[in-house]
Protein backbone atom coordinates (compact mmCIF):
# COMPACT_ATOMS: atom_id res chain seq x y z
CA UNK A 1 0.00 0.00 0.00
CA UNK A 2 2.76 2.48 0.89
CA UNK A 3 4.62 1.85 -2.35
CA UNK A 4 1.49 2.86 -4.30
CA UNK A 5 1.41 6.16 -2.36
CA UNK A 6 4.97 6.94 -3.46
CA UNK A 7 4.15 5.72 -7.01
CA UNK A 8 7.63 4.26 -7.44
CA UNK A 9 9.68 1.63 -5.67
CA UNK A 10 12.84 3.68 -6.20
CA UNK A 11 11.29 6.70 -4.50
CA UNK A 12 10.02 4.46 -1.69
CA UNK A 13 13.50 3.03 -1.17
CA UNK A 14 15.02 6.51 -1.27
CA UNK A 15 12.54 7.50 1.44
CA UNK A 16 13.68 4.49 3.50
CA UNK A 17 17.34 5.49 3.17
CA UNK A 18 16.57 9.10 4.15
CA UNK A 19 14.58 7.82 7.12
CA UNK A 20 17.59 5.68 8.15
CA UNK A 21 19.81 8.76 8.22
CA UNK A 22 17.18 10.71 10.16
CA UNK A 23 16.90 7.87 12.70
CA UNK A 24 20.66 7.85 13.30
CA UNK A 25 20.76 11.64 13.61
CA UNK A 26 17.82 11.38 16.02
CA UNK A 27 19.68 8.84 18.17
CA UNK A 28 22.77 11.05 18.07
CA UNK A 29 21.07 14.29 19.06
CA UNK A 30 17.97 13.46 21.15
CA UNK A 31 18.67 12.37 24.73
CA UNK A 32 16.50 10.55 27.23
CA UNK A 33 13.41 8.45 26.63
CA UNK A 34 12.55 9.85 23.18
CA UNK A 35 16.08 9.35 21.93
CA UNK A 36 16.24 5.75 23.09
CA UNK A 37 12.77 4.78 21.81
CA UNK A 38 12.08 7.08 18.84
CA UNK A 39 15.35 6.38 17.02
CA UNK A 40 15.06 2.58 16.99
CA UNK A 41 11.38 2.80 15.97
CA UNK A 42 12.32 5.03 13.00
CA UNK A 43 15.18 2.67 12.23
CA UNK A 44 12.85 -0.34 12.17
CA UNK A 45 10.46 1.46 9.81
CA UNK A 46 13.25 2.54 7.50
CA UNK A 47 14.83 -0.93 7.37
CA UNK A 48 11.40 -2.34 6.51
CA UNK A 49 11.08 0.13 3.63
CA UNK A 50 14.51 -0.83 2.31
CA UNK A 51 14.06 -4.57 2.79
CA UNK A 52 10.76 -4.73 0.92
CA UNK A 53 12.17 -3.01 -2.15
CA UNK A 54 15.81 -4.03 -2.53
CA UNK A 55 15.32 -7.74 -3.34
CA UNK A 56 12.64 -7.28 -6.05
CA UNK A 57 14.82 -4.66 -7.78
CA UNK A 58 17.52 -7.15 -8.56
CA UNK A 59 15.21 -9.33 -10.66
CA UNK A 60 14.39 -6.32 -12.81
CA UNK A 61 17.99 -5.24 -13.39
CA UNK A 62 19.65 -8.54 -14.37
CA UNK A 63 18.63 -11.13 -16.98
CA UNK A 64 16.45 -13.99 -15.78
CA UNK A 65 19.01 -16.66 -16.68
CA UNK A 66 21.49 -15.40 -14.05
CA UNK A 67 18.95 -14.46 -11.36
CA UNK A 68 19.91 -17.33 -9.05
CA UNK A 69 23.58 -16.44 -9.19
CA UNK A 70 22.73 -12.78 -8.63
CA UNK A 71 20.67 -13.56 -5.52
CA UNK A 72 23.57 -15.61 -4.15
CA UNK A 73 26.00 -12.76 -4.73
CA UNK A 74 23.54 -10.30 -3.16
CA UNK A 75 23.14 -12.47 -0.07
CA UNK A 76 26.91 -12.94 0.29
CA UNK A 77 27.53 -9.23 -0.16
CA UNK A 78 24.87 -8.40 2.40
CA UNK A 79 26.40 -10.77 4.95
CA UNK A 80 29.89 -9.40 4.27
CA UNK A 81 28.60 -5.86 4.76
CA UNK A 82 26.90 -6.80 8.03
CA UNK A 83 30.11 -8.41 9.26
CA UNK A 84 32.40 -5.56 8.26
CA UNK A 85 30.07 -2.86 9.59
CA UNK A 86 29.82 -4.68 12.91
CA UNK A 87 33.61 -4.92 13.06
CA UNK A 88 34.05 -1.22 12.25
CA UNK A 89 31.31 -0.33 14.74
CA UNK A 90 33.23 -2.29 17.38
CA UNK A 91 36.29 -0.13 16.78
CA UNK A 92 34.19 3.04 16.91
CA UNK A 93 32.24 2.01 20.02
CA UNK A 94 34.50 4.11 22.26
CA UNK A 95 32.55 7.18 21.14
CA UNK A 96 28.80 7.28 20.51
CA UNK A 97 29.28 10.30 18.22
CA UNK A 98 31.74 8.55 15.90
CA UNK A 99 29.56 5.46 15.76
CA UNK A 100 26.41 7.34 14.77
CA UNK A 101 28.38 9.56 12.37
CA UNK A 102 29.65 6.38 10.68
CA UNK A 103 26.07 5.18 10.15
CA UNK A 104 24.95 8.59 8.88
CA UNK A 105 27.82 8.52 6.36
CA UNK A 106 26.72 5.03 5.22
CA UNK A 107 23.17 6.34 4.78
CA UNK A 108 24.55 9.20 2.70
CA UNK A 109 26.40 6.73 0.47
CA UNK A 110 23.19 4.75 0.01
CA UNK A 111 21.30 7.92 -0.83
CA UNK A 112 23.93 8.83 -3.44
CA UNK A 113 23.53 5.41 -5.07
CA UNK A 114 19.73 5.81 -5.06
CA UNK A 115 20.02 9.14 -6.88
CA UNK A 116 22.21 7.43 -9.48
CA UNK A 117 19.53 4.73 -9.93
CA UNK A 118 16.79 7.36 -10.16
CA UNK A 119 18.80 9.15 -12.85
CA UNK A 120 19.41 5.93 -14.77
CA UNK A 121 15.97 4.31 -14.56
CA UNK A 122 13.67 7.21 -13.70
CA UNK A 123 10.60 7.32 -11.48
CA UNK A 124 8.66 4.95 -13.74
CA UNK A 125 10.83 2.03 -12.59
CA UNK A 126 10.13 -0.88 -12.17
CA UNK A 127 9.53 -2.18 -15.64
CA UNK A 128 10.25 -5.62 -16.93
CA UNK A 129 13.85 -6.48 -17.76
CA UNK A 130 13.03 -6.58 -21.47
CA UNK A 131 11.48 -3.09 -21.43
CA UNK A 132 14.47 -1.61 -19.59
CA UNK A 133 17.10 -3.10 -21.88
CA UNK A 134 15.11 -3.00 -25.12
CA UNK A 135 15.22 -6.73 -25.75
CA UNK A 136 11.47 -7.25 -25.81
CA UNK A 137 9.80 -8.01 -29.08
CA UNK A 138 7.47 -5.16 -30.16
CA UNK A 139 4.58 -7.60 -30.65
CA UNK A 140 5.19 -9.06 -27.19
CA UNK A 141 5.13 -5.59 -25.59
CA UNK A 142 1.89 -4.74 -27.40
CA UNK A 143 0.35 -8.02 -26.25
CA UNK A 144 1.30 -7.26 -22.62
CA UNK A 145 -0.29 -3.79 -22.88
CA UNK A 146 -3.50 -5.24 -24.33
CA UNK A 147 -3.60 -7.91 -21.63
CA UNK A 148 -3.18 -5.27 -18.92
CA UNK A 149 -5.94 -3.11 -20.42
CA UNK A 150 -8.28 -6.10 -20.68
CA UNK A 151 -7.61 -6.97 -17.04
CA UNK A 152 -8.36 -3.41 -15.91
CA UNK A 153 -11.58 -3.34 -17.96
CA UNK A 154 -12.62 -6.69 -16.46
CA UNK A 155 -12.04 -5.38 -12.94
CA UNK A 156 -14.12 -2.29 -13.71
CA UNK A 157 -16.91 -4.51 -15.05
CA UNK A 158 -16.86 -6.62 -11.89
CA UNK A 159 -16.99 -3.52 -9.67
CA UNK A 160 -19.96 -1.94 -11.50
CA UNK A 161 -23.51 -2.58 -10.19
CA UNK A 162 -25.53 -4.96 -12.32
Amino acid sequence: YLISIFESQLVFMTFGIILTGVAHIWMLSVKGFFGSVGGPVLLALSYSCIGTTIWPFAALIVPEKIAGRMYGVMYSTQQLGLTLCAKIAGYLAFSWFYLEAFYVILSGCGLFIMFILLGKYGRSFPKSYDEIHGTADVDEMERMKNQKNATEEGEQFLDSPQ
